[in-house]
């Protein structure tokens, strides 16, 4: 498969000042299941996140330790990127852009501690293992509770339903 990009919401970019977000996702892809993050609300994620000057390399071992308790047990493979613009929920002047880049690891089978962040905490955040079909079926019902767009949930289904079947394991 060659790398994908998909763009959301770009149609609201002209004229706006813009609050840039740089991340990536891990996908963790072990016998026809996901390692992915549910928190308290319902909603499921991929690990994510980018701190200071670190490259993905060093925030996805960050980021899979902090947050599942598993250590990648190979190098990261390049993916793809995914950009989203959505009104700034808190700066009503501004648009936010969400630029994801996709990365795929196996992890170790030993699990440790997670540590968690305070935001993290506040979420609840718990790793789980769940098929593609769970995750769209529970992303679905948390959109259907909450009566509005998620950024985040959008890009998992975006992935599960557009790029997941043509990644070459």
């Amino acid at each position: 498969m060659n790398e994908f990009n998909f763009e959301f919401g770009k149609e609201l970019i002209e004229n706006q000042k813009i609050n840039r977000k740089l991340s990536m996702r891990i996908v963790v892809y072990e016998n026809g299941r996901f390692l992915m993050l549910k928190t308290h609300r319902g909603d499921l994620t991929f690990q994510w996140g980018i701190e200071g000057e670190e490259t993905f390399e060093e925030a996805a071992e960050r980021e899979l330790v902090e947050e599942t308790g598993y250590m990648p047990d190979c190098s990261l493979k390049y993916l793809g990127m995914m950009m989203s613009w959505r009104e700034d929920r808190y700066n009503d002047d501004e648009l936010f852009e969400l630029e994801s880049h996709y990365y795929i690891c196996n992890v170790t089978r030993e699990q440790t501690d997670v540590k968690h962040t305070a935001s993290e905490l506040a979420l609840q955040i718990e790793p789980v293992w769940l098929t593609r079909e769970e995750i769209l079926r529970d992303n679905e019902v948390y959109l259907d509770r909450i009566k509005k767009k998620d950024i985040w949930v959008n890009e998992v289904t975006t992935f599960m339903t557009k790029v997941w079947d043509s990644i070459d394991l």
